[in-house]
């Protein structure tokens, strides 16, 4: 008898013991009638409700054969498996459980390298069950119709994490994307001690005078303690992509402005277009040397795959587009291949009043942003002006250039959706190492129903216990435990795929469709019914063989076009100075 069988025992006979001990019938229906219909919790804390049918069957079974008499009768197979495939094919075929074990552990591995390369439920159903079709058969055993190969969704579904290690394999970025990251704080930054810089191609075409229609650019540079954003715009005729030298000329735009100066750690995408932030460092490290002697890190590179390290700059670009941007004549939208349209058939003519016009009102709605109260967030009921004015009233100047037990026994038993390995509850965002390595989309908890909490036992869908979960912690912005907990959690998000990766083998699926393709009849088509020809005679004439530049030509080709495309974005960027300087002193 298990502890769980005694407990139970121990809890039936406290009610049914004193009502066998009653001497009369009478006596015995009005103690049960007063038991009938009272709600009580059972051995295992849950709520039922007595009744009185229940009862004068658990005194039956006492009087009959005791206290054995009202343990529940256990079947003679529990905890065997029911079945092996599935119930038609274990019904079908003349195998016996031995060889059906190996059969559902070989086709469970056939499953899970399908999902691994990466292929859709559909394909995995189908060939799932063309591979058991196919051993099936290898055993000597071909029945009628294919009904007893069919498999179910949820036998398909069983597996389906292991598409996460396939999709690790073929798409790291979205892999990476899925990932736990470390929460942050910004509260306790001031203005410049964290900028995040990086290049945005704009939603606005100008027509030139020339009459080509070019997209502007957008090198903008965000103060994380504020939110003020610093943008420069590239207009290149010639087109290309931001050079090296647009942004030096932007970031030295910034460093030599008193409202933004030189900042104390520059964050940037790992771009090409961000190579020249190292020649900026040493200078950059001069400004913020500390009283000690010892100097900040002034620079940070985005790891790869790491698109939500740059969510200060990468929001306020989706947010100054969509609410500002917009209103400048000639707004696409994002999407270049089906851009918004005033018409049907009819799109937005580009920008046509010129590019002076263009830094006006680019510039104008940069300032309606910044001055603009924002609704949420750390400067909720400010704009970022204010925030940065805050700071200035301070003084601030720019440098230019052992409960769990106790707790299970009063929780319920939840199940809760996994996002990047954490889960949700009262607001808050729990993990632990377990859930780290750990790839199912849901996983159980222990949630205490009359108490507070802070830390919950977590269990996989099966029943597993995983580890105990404990609420994020939210670390300083620039804190060095925070790249430390997102090592060690990258550490254990692999160590899990690749736990998964040795669960299962490597499967071609595509190898796979081709082959149980090549096996289907083709249609034969009827003999043709002519054939139509081309003379010979005019063949040499259809093709021109062209004449190759020679390397001087290019080379000369080269530095005209480098050279105008200089004075072209110096030019820019005095007219740029220029509006700019107009703006402030009105």
């Amino acid at each position: 008898m298990t502890e769980g069988d005694g407990r139970e025992l121990a809890w039936l006979l406290h009610y049914v013991q004193p009502l066998a001990e009653l001497d009369s019938g009478h006596k015995r229906k009005a103690a049960i009638m007063e038991l009938h219909g009272r709600e009580v919790h059972d051995w295992r804390g849950k709520l039922v409700r007595l009744k009185r049918t229940t009862l004068y069957g658990y005194v039956k079974d006492y009087l009959e054969f005791g206290a054995a008499g009202l343990l529940r009768k256990k079947r003679a197979d529990t905890g065997k498996k029911k079945v092996h495939v599935s119930r038609k094919w274990d019904n079908a075929v003349p195998f016996d459980d031995a060889t059906k074990i190996a059969m559902s552990k070989a086709l469970q591995l056939r499953i899970r390298g399908l999902w691994m390369d990466n292929q859709e439920r559909s394909k995995v159903r189908s060939l799932a069950e063309s591979y058991l079709q196919e051993q099936t058969a290898k055993l000597g055993y071909v029945p009628i119709g294919e009904a007893i190969f069919a498999l179910s969704i949820d036998r398909i579904d069983q597996e389906r994490v292991f598409l996460k290690a396939g999709r690790h394999r073929l798409d790291r970025k979205a892999s990476e994307d899925s990932r736990w990251r470390q929460p942050r704080t910004t509260e306790n930054l001031v203005p410049m001690e964290v900028v995040v810089g990086d290049v945005h191609y704009m939603n606005d075409p100008i027509t030139m005078p020339t009459g080509r229609v070019v997209w502007p650019r957008m090198i903008s540079f965000v103060d994380v303690a504020t939110q003020r954003i610093f943008s420069v715009v590239v207009i290149s005729e010639m087109g290309g992509s931001v050079r090296v030298i647009d942004m030096i000329q932007a970031y030295k735009a910034m460093v030599t402005d008193p409202s933004w100066g030189i900042p104390r750690t520059l964050y940037l995408d790992n771009g090409k277009e961000n190579g020249f932030a190292p020649f900026m460092q040493d200078a950059a490290r001069l400004a913020w040397e500390e009283p000690d002697g010892s100097s900040m890190r002034t620079l940070i590179f985005a790891q790869a795959y790491n698109a939500q390290a740059k969510a200060h700059v990468e929001a306020r670009f989706a947010y100054v587009e969509n609410h500002f941007y917009k209103h400048m004549e000639g707004w696409a939208g994002d999407n270049r291949h089906d851009p918004k349209v005033p018409a049907l058939g009819k799109r937005h003519e580009p920008w046509s009043k010129g590019v002076e016009a263009f830094f006006e009102d680019f510039y104008g709605y940069e300032r309606v942003d910044n001055t603009f109260k924002r609704d949420s967030g750390g400067i909720a009921g400010r704009s970022p002006e204010q925030r940065f004015q805050e700071f200035v009233d301070a003084g601030w100047a720019a440098v230019v250039a052992g409960e769990q037990g106790f707790n299970m026994a009063f929780s319920e038993r939840k199940q809760v959706k996994l996002t990047r390995q954490q889960f949700r509850l009262e607001n808050r965002f729990w993990s632990c190492d377990a859930l780290k390595k750990y790839h199912g989309d849901y996983a159980m908890i222990y949630r205490p129903k009359y108490h507070k909490f802070n830390a919950l036992v977590v269990e996989d869908t099966a029943g597993n216990f995983l580890g105990i979960a404990e609420p994020n912690e939210i670390v300083d912005y620039l804190d060095p435990k925070g790249i430390i907990n997102s090592l060690a959690a990258r550490k254990l998000y692999y160590e899990g795929l690749r736990e998964l990766e040795r669960q299962a083998p490597i499967v071609d699926g595509g190898k796979l469709l081709i082959e149980r393709a090549r096996k289907q009849p083709l249609a034969r088509p009827n003999p043709p019914r002519g054939t139509v020809n081309v003379s010979l005679y005019a063949e040499p004439l259809l093709a021109i063989t062209p004449r190759k530049a020679t390397l001087a030509d290019q080379v000369d080709q080269q530095e005209i076009a480098r050279r105008a495309k200089e004075a072209e974005f110096e030019a820019s960027l005095a007219r740029q100075t220029e509006t700019l300087r107009r703006l402030r002193s009105s």
